[in-house]
């Protein structure tokens, strides 16, 4: 998912990885995704197939008289089910800039037309009183760390390391 929250008829897009259980990505399988409205109510069906390093992307615009709430993604590859969730709000309305704060440093937030648009800082763009970094519209910290242990960041697929008091994660 790019964004946790999305206005009626924004372009809502939705990003993962496909890895099995020994964490290598599968590529050239179909992922079933769904995604449900407030009342649960299936608007959306997709499978798309992966790439060769396990990615898939599937896409769709909400209806501009979409419903306001929490809408929930599934998405499922052989029996198994994961899941997230994101919200449609109503559209702020606005005169001025400084009417569309949304207290996300990795945003540039701008009244257009009467109506609030948040664009993404460039990925790399530094964040965080300096400790991170904006990546996809999200201040990413880097933890700092004095021991592997630091790092762990639950993820099995992945090998967690102190690197120069810094935390790095490679896939396995």
């Amino acid at each position: 998912l790019v964004n946790p929250s999305y206005y009626p008829g924004d372009l809502v897009t939705v990003l993962g990885t496909l890895t099995g259980e020994d964490c290598n990505p599968v590529s050239d399988e179909y992922v079933g995704i769904e995604i449900d409205d407030p009342v649960q109510t299936t608007i959306f069906v997709d499978q798309p197939l992966t790439n060769q390093d396990g990615e898939f992307t599937s896409e769709f615009s909400l209806p501009l008289d979409a419903l306001l709430g929490t809408y929930t993604i599934y998405a499922g590859y052989d029996g198994i089910v994961e899941s997230t969730t994101f919200d449609v709000e109503e559209e702020p309305e606005c005169t001025d800039d400084i009417d569309c704060d949304d207290s996300n440093e990795c945003t540039v937030d701008a009244c257009v037309d009467d109506i609030c648009d948040y664009t993404d800082e460039p990925d790399g763009t530094v964040c965080g009183d300096g400790l991170g970094t904006c990546q996809a519209g999200e201040c990413v910290i880097e933890q700092e760390c004095t021991d592997d242990i630091d790092c762990d960041d639950g993820n099995e697929c992945t090998v967690d390391s102190c690197v120069d008091e810094m935390c790095d994660y490679t896939d396995e």
